[in-house]
């Protein structure tokens, strides 16, 4: 019966001698998650202007528009 303490006192002395003493470090108070900052509101995104805004959308059919002459080198 001595030899089946004996076990159970090696077994529970370390477990009692080094409970790991892990020095905790102090859980950093979680920084409250920052309600995302909304960004300043941006004014409604322009819609992106045409690369080439050109006056007369048609500007194919109106070939002849002296506004474009320029294109067809009148």
């Amino acid at each position: 019966p001595v030899s089946a303490v004996q076990p159970v006192e090696v077994i529970s002395q370390p477990a009692m001698v080094e409970p790991e003493p892990e020095p905790e470090p102090e859980p950093e108070p979680e920084p409250e998650p920052e309600p995302e900052p909304e960004p300043e509101p941006e004014p409604e995104p322009e819609p992106e202007p045409e690369p080439e805004p050109e006056p007369e959308p048609d500007q194919d059919l109106m070939v002849f528009d002296p506004n474009h002459h320029e294109l067809i080198g009148l």
